[in-house]
């Protein structure tokens, strides 16, 4: 290793692309209380044994409490052989922790942003490929989730009360026994502490206790993407947060507790805000509890990933992955690939084709424009079908401008989320696609489909408007349609099945609720109806009455339909982030926020929802060319009813 004139740290390339550094840290004290160690270079299959550790580069705490807050714009300087070396803050304070010498037992220790070259890219494609094994290799990964804060002992010591009765299912056998042994606890047990001991046979869990084990779960650690792997590999894990300790075991059995009875939804900030009344509970944490986040869902997505693929359940797909893990974090975008080829199923494709699995080795020279593109299509013609186009986020989520329109930004969230009934629709029938035999890195994909019609009305999109013009502009849409909804029929023929109101009903929850499609009018569409026969001073059978659906839309936007609690829950779920739409040809549907006017709907081979797509051709042209907005529900043809319709198949292209 070297130093120049300053004695600043300079990294020497390392020997082979299967050497690494490992980290001998200088147990005694420096005087001035400088943080001393020296790299050491091994080849990793004859290391010698090391931990790992596992935390985040920037701000560890949790960022709905303000008074640990640690500033990441100003770097540590440590002692590494010798010479300066410059450290994010929480490293350095992990560092300092791994000084007094409880946390890490063997003599070396691995540390990515120091053992590996972070500004030679090609060093780091060839250590991010070995990382998976460097996890698997460790003694012990030490999971640093920054200094302690006032809440810390709180939700260790409630963790470690729901770990002690929690299991870890690791077959599907386990998962039914697992299922079944939480059955008889409800979700109105979470509020009532008398049923701890009774039920749960535990101490109860108070609010502050409960507050603490929210912030926590809210730490930016189970939101980066690096850790899925370095949790999934690892043999051994400790978690540490400033002098506290609690075993990986016991928060891996509290979180699938939280899952099994379904209370990680009390987790959610916004019930919090309403099951905890006490005022002192509350002290120091009003911030979070005026915030709308999950109940830790990226942390009960880690623990869940990790211990099925330690068992029979397997590891899984790189596009389940994909799915599952969307909405954590990575600083360099092409990470949110790289860092889950590793612990992906390389059983199952593209990887079980050496070819195309070759394709996605790490390099961080590679635009991740293209690295995005090459995953669409190696996905899409590994599956043989278009489902990954359900991945595609809102234009207003995406952070990468020039992505083809056909591939999603995994860099960000998915917004929407995925359509409730998608599992059950079959829109294309049986009409599976063909592949184009275009390069992986070709930014356009040839689809075969066929044209429904085109938009004509959109509702307003729901952002920050209040209920009632959101319903007013949706029953103007519907005020459109004619009295009788007209559904696709074998031979292009059409039947009356359902009045207007029934179809927009309908339309408003995708037709489904949980595993029933379509929704039983009894459990869901009644309370709509009864809501419109009161706003309309009519009978339940006078609201379907098309006579009366003028004055029904002008109620609609008038009124709300808050008292039908189910069916609210139900459209919030599917036109939260999207529109209703309505085609030239009086078809009724929910789409991405971004449709407009003009926009068109299709059917599309290989994809069981319909889609919208974008013209920005001039000029009719042999081959139409389209840009991708979303997949869509539409009204009466959600179960193949265009497949024997007579309309044209057509090719287009995606750009």
């Amino acid at each position: 290793m070297a130093a120049n004139p300053d004695n600043t740290f300079i990294y020497e390339p390392l020997p082979s692309a299967t050497c690494v550094r490992l980290i001998e840290l200088n147990q005694r004290r420096q005087p001035n209380g400088e943080i001393s160690f020296t790299l050491h270079t091994f080849e990793l299959n004859s290391a010698p044994p090391f931990d790992a550790l596992s935390y985040t580069w920037g701000d560890p705490a949790c960022p709905y409490l303000s008074s640990t807050k640690i500033s990441v714009h100003f770097l540590t300087a440590v002692c590494c052989n010798g010479a300066k070396l410059e450290v994010q803050p929480n490293l350095a304070a992990a560092f300092k922790e791994l000084q007094i010498g409880d946390l890490s037992r063997t003599t070396y220790i691995w540390i990515d942003a120091i053992c590996i070259d972070q500004g030679n890219p090609t060093e780091r494609s060839s250590q991010v490929q070995m990382m998976a094994t460097l996890y698997e290799q460790a003694e012990l990964v030490i999971v640093w989730l920054g200094p302690e804060d006032g809440t810390v002992s709180d939700a260790f010591m409630a963790l470690e009360r729901l770990g002690s009765i929690g299991r870890v299912p690791r077959s599907k056998q386990q998962l039914e026994e697992a299922r079944a042994a939480v059955s008889h606890i409800s979700p109105w047990d979470f509020c009532n502490a008398s049923h701890y001991p009774t039920k749960l046979g535990i101490e109860p869990i108070n609010d502050r206790q409960w507050l603490s084990v929210a912030a926590l779960l809210h730490r930016p650690y189970f939101k980066r993407v690096w850790v899925i792997q370095e949790i999934s590999q690892a043999r051994k894990i400790v978690l540490a947060c400033g002098r506290r300790r609690l075993d990986w075991g016991k928060l891996s059995a509290a979180l699938m507790f939280l899952l099994l009875t379904n209370w990680y939804h009390a987790l959610h900030t916004e019930l919090l805000n309403g099951t905890v009344t006490d005022p002192k509970a509350r002290v120091g944490f009003e911030t979070m509890l005026a915030a709308k986040a999950d109940g830790g869902t990226a942390a009960m997505q880690l623990v869940r990933t990790r211990e099925y693929a330690l068992g029979e359940l397997g590891k899984f797909r790189l596009e389940d992955l994909l799915s599952t893990h969307r909405s954590c974090l990575a600083t360099d975008p092409r990470d949110k690939i790289y860092s889950l080829l590793g612990i992906s199923n390389f059983d199952k494709p593209p990887f079980s084709d050496p070819e195309k699995a070759q394709c996605l080795v790490a390099d961080y020279q590679l635009p991740v424009e293209i690295l995005y593109t090459r995953v669409m299509r190696l996905l899409t013609e590994s599956r043989g079908d278009l489902k990954m186009l359900r991945n595609r986020e809102s234009n207003r989520e995406r952070s990468l401008i020039n992505l083809p329109s056909w591939v999603p930004d995994f860099s960000v969230w998915l917004i929407p989320g995925y359509l409730p009934g998608e599992k059950f629709w079959r829109a294309n029938g049986h009409w599976a696609r063909t592949s184009d035999g275009r390069n992986y890195d070709d930014d356009k994909l040839e689809v075969q489909g066929q044209f429904l019609g085109v938009i004509e009305a959109c509702s307003i999109p729901p952002f920050d408007v209040l209920q009632t013009p959101i319903w007013g502009s949706i029953a103007e849409v519907a005020r459109g349609l004619p009295d009788y909804y007209q559904s696709f029929h074998s031979g292009c023929t059409s039947i009356k099945t359902e009045t207007r109101i029934e179809a927009l009903a309908r339309t408003c929850i995708a037709d489904t609720l949980g595993s029933q499609t379509p929704a039983p009018p009894d459990l869901l569409c009644s309370q709509f109806m009864n809501r419109v026969a009161r706003l309309c001073g009519t009978g339940y059978n006078s609201a379907y009455n098309s006579t009366s659906f003028s004055q029904t839309c002008e109620r609609i936007g008038e009124g709300d339909i808050s008292d039908s609690a189910d069916y609210v829950r139900q459209t919030e779920l599917v036109t939260g982030y999207r529109i209703v739409f309505r085609t030239n040809n009086q078809m009724l549907g929910v789409g991405p926020v971004d449709s407009r006017e003009g926009d068109e709907a299709w059917i599309l081979a290989g994809l069981s929802e319909p889609v919208v797509l974008r013209s920005n051709q001039a000029k009719p042209q042999h081959v139409k060319t389209r840009e991708f907005i979303g997949v869509a529900y539409i009204h009466g043809v959600m179960h193949g009813e265009v497949a024997g319709s007579g309309l044209p198949k057509e090719n287009i292209v995606l750009q």
